[in-house]
């Protein structure tokens, strides 16, 4: 087990997001070296995706969905020893919000995500939700 620090944290998520953001397929790759395990697992409603290349292909073919489209942090990610939290935001290419989330996941020995699950809902969903709580 591996003991992370809210630099490593913070450095992990950030390159994780880049490759998210990266349009470009070396510069996407060079992004998950830095964060992702070669043999990570990553799980959402939509998907489920083991290795970094999986999950480069996996990226490559949201952003042909949806062109232009962003994801950044809100919040502050929380670590505890080698357990990792975040909430994100995709945002269109106006800076309206299309998504959010948040993310689970373990870091491996070398301080890459090992694995991580994704909970999301659209911000129509979430809209609604708030309506039924309040009634």
């Amino acid at each position: 087990m591996r003991l992370s620090t809210p630099t490593d944290t913070d450095r992990v998520i950030s390159q994780y997001l880049a490759a998210w953001n990266a349009v470009d397929t070396v510069t996407r790759m060079r992004h998950l070296q830095a964060s992702w395990s070669e043999t990570a697992l990553f799980r959402d409603p939509m998907a489920c995706q083991v290795g970094r290349s999986a999950m480069h292909d996996h990226i490559a073919r949201c952003q042909a969905s949806y062109p232009g489209c962003r994801f950044i942090v809100t919040g502050s990610p929380i670590h505890y020893l080698d357990q990792i939290h975040f909430t994100w935001a995709v945002l269109d290419t106006f800076g309206s919000e299309l998504l959010t989330g948040s993310h689970y996941g373990e870091l491996d020995a070398t301080g890459r995500i090992a694995r991580l699950v994704g909970f999301f809902k659209s911000p129509a969903a979430r809209s609604s939700s708030s309506i039924s709580a309040s009634l």
